[in-house]
């Protein structure tokens, strides 16, 4: 096989792996300019939850439920992770984008939803 030569794969014989990594990437900044999730194009932007900076709800997003802004993640994804023993830094290593300094925010939200649903006093009491 000379270096003109197509592997079985298709791909040229010297063509390097940042040539490939490149291609790939290309294709994902293309595709992440596309709002995914949403039927139509957005027309106005996500408001926050009153009360807190980084909470959002909207329907079109995740089926309405609470999520973090700018983000795909929903709050309970989130406390699920923080379950587990994440920190926030950890989380952001694994979703980048997520803020982790939103952590405190998701925190007292699901406090205040477990108080409104009736809970409202020490759960030990």
């Amino acid at each position: 096989m000379n270096d003109r030569t197509s592997r079985s794969d298709g791909i040229p014989a010297r063509t390097c792996i940042f040539t490939l990594v490149a291609r790939k990437w290309s294709a994902w900044k293309l595709l992440s300019k596309f709002e995914l999730g949403y039927i139509g194009p957005v027309t106005e932007a996500i408001k926050t939850v009153p009360g807190y900076q980084w909470i959002v709800v909207d329907p079109d997003l995740l089926g309405g439920q609470p999520a973090v802004k700018a983000t795909r993640l929903s709050v309970s994804h989130i406390l699920a992770c923080l379950a587990e023993g994440m920190s926030g830094e950890d989380i952001a290593r694994d979703y980048p984008g997520f803020p982790p300094e939103s952590v405190p925010e998701i925190l007292r939200f699901a406090a205040e939803q477990l108080e409104r649903q009736g809970s409202g006093g020490d759960a030990a009491a």
